[in-house]
């Protein structure tokens, strides 16, 4: 099995050194947090697009670990639920914000993180859980709060108001979309996979440089919001996955070890791309998203030899 070491020379640090990068520019002033939003602002509206797109119809539904999955979404939506109400009751925060905190404590960097370590391990075509993941918290967890923050506020609550909101987002629009390709199978075309490829590619790297800059901006500090939700992502989450799933399906598996790396892995960068989108307070999401990417390491090191 390769070393950490391995893991921290290639993908992981190549990955993140874009976000490096956005932090050394925002420090030297040759990017504005107003850029990041800009950038970001595009991000969202195209590629990001493209690439849940891609990621649904591409995706085998068949070939899913139903079971397994079930019991991580289960697990996710404890854990969001009392982070949330936590945001709420002892800390004060916002609405929006809080949603954004549940968000952090349980969906993990799965596409730029935890994928290619699992391809790296387990080969391309052995990644099925960590897919499965990846389909369960963009229908549930990005597009549920995405449409929340879409909606939050809004006086036009009637279900025509609503839908002509929903059709007019493109992340929603692909997320359908996308659900519809993968459910039917659908093949794409050459110059249709040659599209998503290129264009969806791009998400990732503006998401992480834009996260950088506002970061290059931020205050590093003991924020007790930062070090519980911190704590919560990098501990508490994977322990309840790994405990739940020992209790109700014995024996160490690729599929159980899979279900755990993923809860192991850093906060996504998307809860980040979400505040700046709908102008949620962004620093605290900031810390817990760098601070848990840097201090994953050993528990993800942890999972892979057991």
């Amino acid at each position: 099995m390769p070393s950490i070491i391995k893991f921290l020379t290639d993908p992981i640090l190549p990955i993140f050194a874009i976000a490096i990068i956005g932090y050394l520019l925002g420090r030297t002033g040759r990017a504005t947090e107003e850029n990041a939003r800009i950038i970001n602002r595009f991000a969202m509206s195209i590629p990001m697009p493209v690439l849940v797109f891609g990621l649904l119809a591409r995706s085998d539904f068949g070939a899913f670990v139903w079971d397994k999955l079930l019991i991580y979404a289960a697990g996710e939506a404890v854990v969001f639920v009392l982070v949330y109400l936590g945001a709420r009751r002892f800390f004060a925060c916002a609405v929006t914000e809080a949603v954004l905190l549940g968000v952090c404590a349980v969906f993990s960097n799965t596409v730029m993180y935890i994928l290619p370590i699992s391809q790296l391990v387990y080969g391309a075509g052995g990644v099925g859980p960590v897919v499965s993941v990846i389909v369960l918290d963009v229908l549930f967890l990005f597009a549920g709060s995405l449409i929340f923050l879409e909606l939050h506020g809004s006086d036009a609550w009637q279900p025509g108001a609503i839908a002509g909101k929903l059709v007019r987002m493109p992340l929603i629009v692909a997320i359908l979309a996308g659900l519809v390709a993968g459910l039917a199978q659908v093949a794409m075309p050459g110059p249709v996979d040659t599209f998503i490829d290129f264009n969806g590619a791009a998400a990732p790297p503006i998401a992480l440089f834009a996260l950088g800059v506002v970061l290059s901006k931020t205050r590093m500090s003991a924020d007790p919001v930062v070090l519980t939700v911190g704590a919560i992502k990098m501990l508490a989450f994977p322990a309840l996955i790994w405990v739940v799933f020992a209790a109700v399906s014995p024996g160490w598996t690729p599929q159980s070890q899979q279900f755990i790396l993923a809860a192991a892995g850093p906060a996504g960068a998307m809860a980040f791309s979400m505040a700046l989108l709908y102008d949620v307070r962004a620093d605290r999401i900031a810390q817990i998203i760098v601070g848990t990417s840097a201090l994953t390491l050993l528990s993800l090191a942890l999972v892979l030899t057991i």
